[in-house]
């Protein structure tokens, strides 16, 4: 048999516009496009060999190339050059991005957005993201502003309008104005889904309402 790659080998074939990434381990490098072919000729074969593929995300993918993170498209084009130390999932028409050691957002034409100031970032969600700066977390929203200030010891996502936040070791929910919903009296909590938090307190677990109410008939 021949050569066997030591790397993940990414056959992309374009099928109706949408993109199929299969990831074949143990076949012979000169075997590969007479597998695929026979597997279903109506491929049209595009050979990418990426350290890896992430699902995409309103149309684009994450791509890891030689340690760099890029974007493709549907078609299997590189949108964005492989530049980024790090990279997050495109949420609502941004990414968040890593570049010596700091994070900002970029649009999907590669366009930086929201600079790179930030020692960590998450996703947008409901119109915020999550940002880190000297040890401490707030929310910026699209445009870039520090919408709720840099205050807490840990943060969360904005889930059906609430995000977890921690402060002095407890964990409540604030809303997108900031202000405390639920008091931080928790030792840990979950994202609010289906109106329910699964929160710990004391040793103990249970399930909240966005009123802060334990509910029982689950």
């Amino acid at each position: 048999m021949g050569k066997f790659l030591n790397y993940s080998f990414w056959i992309m074939g374009v099928i109706g516009g949408i993109v199929v990434l299969l990831n074949y381990f143990g076949i012979p490098h000169e075997k590969v496009e007479e597998y695929i072919t026979d597997v279903n000729k109506s491929y049209k074969k595009i050979l990418i060999k990426y350290d890896y593929i992430y699902d995409f995300s309103e149309g684009l993918a994450k791509v890891k190339k030689n340690d760099k993170y890029g974007f493709i498209n549907q078609q299997g084009e590189e949108i964005i050059p492989f530049q980024y130390d790090g990279a997050g999932v495109f949420s609502e028409g941004l990414a968040n991005v890593e570049k010596n050691n700091k994070y900002g957002f970029i649009n999907q034409q590669g366009e930086e957005i929201i600079p790179f100031q930030y020692d960590d970032a998450g996703a947008f969600r409901e119109g915020l993201a999550v940002v880190k700066k000297n040890g401490k977390w707030g929310f910026v929203n699209e445009e870039g502003e520090l919408v709720i200030s840099l205050q807490y010891d840990d943060a969360g996502i904005f889930s059906e309008t609430l995000a977890k936040v921690k402060k002095d070791d407890k964990y409540g929910f604030i809303n997108k104005q900031g202000k405390v919903v639920i008091p931080l009296q928790y030792d840990y909590i979950s994202d609010f889904d289906n109106g329910l938090a699964e929160v710990t307190k004391d040793g103990k677990k249970f399930f909240i309402n966005k009123q802060n109410e334990i509910i029982t008939n689950l």
